[in-house]
C-alpha cells in the first residue's frame, strides 16, 4: 500500500492532495519553547524536532537490520561486570547470532566483551549498555520468532535519547531537512513513544477560522 503523506494522518490536516512538491515548503521561524513552523502549499506545518529525529533514528536503525547485523571489533575489549557475566554466558550463542562475541581471558577466567552490532542512524551507546539491553531483549521474549524484532526495538528505543532536544537552535537549511527525513519514514507522523511529530493546520481550516470560507 502506498504511503500515506504528513498530510493524510495527521490531526487537523485534512484528507487532500499535496499541492506542490516537498521541496516548496519552507522554514519560517523557530519558537521561543523549541518547535519548528513551516510553511506548505497546503498551509502551516508545527514541528517538535525531538519528537521527529526519534522516529527517524528508529527507522533507520530497524532498516539497517533488513539484511543481517553488521559488527564491530572494539578497539579496547570491555570485562564483563560480575553482575552481568553469567546471564551473558549463558546466552553466548544468541549473543554471537545478535553481532556480539565473547572471549575468556585465560588470567583470571573472567570473559571480556570483543565485538558489538553495528547501529547505523547516527546512534552512540556505549558497548556495555548495548549488551545489557540485549540480555533484557533475550530474557524477556521466550518466543524466538519475536525475539529478534524485541531487541532490535530495544536498540532502537535506547538510541532514541540520541535525538535532538528540544529548544536546540536549528538553520533553514536543517529544519527542511529534518522535515525531509521525516516524509521518508513510514509513520513520521509519530515518535517510538506514540508522542506526534507534526501539526498540520489546512488553509481550509484557517479560512474556517477567520469565517472567511
Amino acid at each position: 500500500a502506498e504511503k500515506a503523506t504528513l498530510w493524510q494522518v495527521l490531526p487537523p490536516a485534512v484528507a487532500e492532495e499535496e499541492a506542490a512538491e516537498r521541496s516548496t515548503r519552507r522554514f519560517i521561524a523557530q519558537t521561543p519553547q523549541g518547535y519548528l513552523i513551516f510553511m506548505d502549499p497546503n498551509g502551516l506545518l508545527a514541528m517538535d524536532p525531538h519528537a521527529a529525529h526519534e522516529r527517524i533514528l528508529f527507522e533507520e536503525i530497524c532498516r539497517s537490520f533488513a539484511d543481517g547485523i553488521p559488527s564491530q571489533q572494539l578497539a579496547f575489549p570491555q570485562e564483563l561486570p560480575a553482575a552481568i557475566a553469567p546471564e551473558a554466558v549463558s546466552y553466548q550463542e544468541d549473543l554471537a547470532r545478535m553481532g556480539f562475541r565473547l572471549e575468556m581471558a585465560e588470567a583470571n577466567a573472567s570473559f571480556r566483551l570483543m565485538t558489538v552490532p553495528v547501529l547505523r542512524g547516527g546512534a552512540h551507546l556505549s558497548p556495555l549498555e548495548l549488551l545489557r539491553s540485549t540480555l533484557r531483549g533475550l530474557a524477556e521474549e521466550p518466543d524466538l520468532l519475536k525475539r529478534d524484532r524485541e531487541i532490535w526495538w530495544r536498540w532502537a528505543r535506547t538510541a532514541c535519547r540520541d535525538a535532538v532536544k528540544l529548544g536546540q537552535l536549528f538553520t533553514a537549511q536543517g529544519a527542511e531537512r529534518l522535515l525531509e527525513k521525516l516524509e521518508g519514514c513510514e509513520q513520521g507522523y509519530s515518535c517510538p513513544h506514540g508522542r506526534p511529530t507534526v501539526i498540520a493546520l489546512s488553509d481550509s481550516r484557517l479560512h474556517h477560522w477567520f469565517e472567511r470560507a
